[in-house]
């Protein structure tokens, strides 16, 4: 049923109206048995491990699907092949840049050391491999270092900052097996160099440079760098699992672009291309570098970077979001993206974590935050405002979890209007109320 809410700010009373509950259709195409697909990859792959030697594999912070499933059976297949696999968390500056935060949010994300059935080796040092031609140190973790050989394993993706699915020819290599490589496997310091300067342009130079340099040091002979292979996962837009490939190290360049390519063709997307309100349940680090995926939402925030260029769709007025995940652990780097965030959002900041981590990433911009209301149903209220919205029965809005999982929204009845005709739309609830009497925001699927 309709209801009624204060807007504190201005002593403004609104009803908001019932929502619906609809469902997008897209392409559900997914692998069944994961760990059964991942070991045949890695079989027909052709990566060759020194039977009695150790294997180092690479888990980042991203919220990647069976990514615990996945893990464990790239682990069984190397004991398979009479090697023994540790697993070294590899994010970058992620999880407070330290060595136990980092092992704390593969953690979270399922990958303990029972779940996965091999131990976790985590640690910030970095040691320097020989750069040849490259610009910037080329690092390479401590740990993966010290392994007779490295797979690294990551999902293929656009990158929220340096390309989209519109710049695929100029930016071939985005978030991937060349990013796990060179930021994942780099830790902290390789972060901080590739993110310097005018990051989006030098990332994409010095990211694919320092993947071909490690990819070269693990072919020459010299033992100076291990890595052996990777394992790409292409998701569906339903956060599904729908390919899994293995390569070895010097096929990874070759495989990577159409594996993103892949990737833009089945990304999710917000019902509709022009919205007044995006309301957003939860945004963190385990779903996105920029706590939403800025493909999704459709904004960067890039202004001082040489070649900015905001996405042309969609276009949404105003932003609001509800909750920081628990497994962020405070960082809220990418909250600039929102206009507004609820008190909840905001006391859940860890603000020294947060301009660390913004800092290192050269994005400053993306740490700035936005007004914060003292309730849920205000940050929709203060967000339709913001949109320049006065009767609420005519505002677009949608609500969605997080940029995850945007196969599914509640849509207010303007919306429904535009969306009910289509036939990848499909109803699935109505009569929705978004808030509770006392202006908390209701589970998305209760």
């Amino acid at each position: 049923m309709a209801a009624t809410y204060t807007l504190s700010a201005t002593g403004e009373a609104h009803t908001v109206p019932e929502w619906t509950h609809i469902r997008q259709r897209f392409d559900e195409s997914a692998i069944a048995d994961v760990d059964a697909a991942t070991k045949a990859a890695l079989c027909a792959s052709g990566i060759e491990l020194k039977r009695g030697g150790t294997v180092a594999i690479t888990v980042g912070s991203r919220g990647i699907a069976n990514i615990t499933a996945i893990t464990r059976a790239v682990a069984e297949w190397c004991k398979e092949q009479g090697a023994a696999p540790f697993v070294v968390p590899s994010m970058g500056t992620h999880g407070g840049a330290t060595a136990e935060g980092q092992q704390e949010m593969i953690e979270g994300l399922g990958c303990t050391e029972e779940a996965i059935g091999c131990p976790i080796k985590s640690s910030m040092e970095v040691v320097e491999l020989p750069r040849g031609e490259v610009s910037c140190p080329v690092l390479h973790d401590k740990f993966a270092s010290e392994a007779d050989s490295v797979i690294v394993v990551n999902r293929i993706k656009p990158h929220t900052h340096i390309g989209t699915a519109a710049f695929l020819k100029e930016q071939p290599f985005q978030s991937g097996l060349f990013k796990m490589m060179v930021i994942g496997l780099g830790n902290l310091e390789q972060a901080k160099e590739v993110h310097a300067g005018n990051y989006p342009r030098r990332m994409n130079a010095l990211m694919p440079a320092v993947a071909r340099r490690k990819v070269e040091l693990s072919l020459d002979g010299s033992g100076s760098c291990n890595i052996a292979g990777g394992l790409a996962i292409v998701e569906n837009a339903y956060d599904q699992t729908m390919v899994l490939e293995a390569m070895r190290a010097e096929a990874i360049e070759a495989r990577e672009p159409p594996l993103l390519a892949l990737a833009c063709e089945h990304m999710p997307r917000l019902c509709s291309d022009k919205l007044d309100v995006l309301l957003v349940d939860e945004t963190g680090k385990n779903i996105s570098g920029t706590g939403m995926d800025t493909n999704i939402v459709g904004r960067v925030l890039n202004p001082a970077w040489d070649g900015f260029v905001e996405p042309p769709t969609p276009v949404v007025k105003a932003i609001g979001i509800h909750r920081l995940t628990e497994k962020s652990h405070g960082n809220g780097g990418g909250m600039a993206l929102a206009d507004i965030v609820s008190k909840k959002f905001f006391t859940a900041l860890d603000l020294e974590l947060t301009w660390q981590h913004m800092v290192a990433c050269n994005w400053p911009v993306g740490g700035k935050i936005p007004v914060c209301v003292p309730t849920d149903a205000e940050v929709f209220l203060a967000c339709a405002r913001t949109a320049g919205i006065r009767d609420f029965a005519t505002c677009r809005a949608a609500r969605i979890v997080n940029t995850l999982r945007v196969g599914e929204a509640w849509v207010s009845p303007a919306l429904l209007a535009e969306l009910k005709e289509r036939e990848d739309v499909e109803v699935l609830r109505s009569g929705l109320t978004v808030y509770d009497a006392a202006g908390a925001l209701l589970p998305f699927d209760a």
